[in-house]
């Protein structure tokens, strides 16, 4: 279930999706999928719950506009 949860000066999108789905859509192993997803979690970009994923559309996109 994907869902865009609305809250004063906070978007998030909420992904039903596994460590094992995401590796395989990326063709990389779950271990490193995992690796990659703590890395955006100690960022606070991404937040889990047991199958899915909550992303903080507003944090990301600030992040990936500071590369260039």
């Amino acid at each position: 279930r994907v869902g865009v949860v609305l809250r004063p000066y906070n978007t998030q999108l909420k992904i039903a999706i596994t460590q094992q789905e995401i590796a395989n859509a990326l063709g990389i192993s779950r271990e490193t999928a995992n690796t990659e997803l703590k890395k955006l979690e100690r960022m606070n970009l991404v937040s889990h719950s047991r199958k899915s994923y909550i992303l903080q559309l507003d944090e990301l996109r600030a992040y990936v506009n500071s590369w260039s």
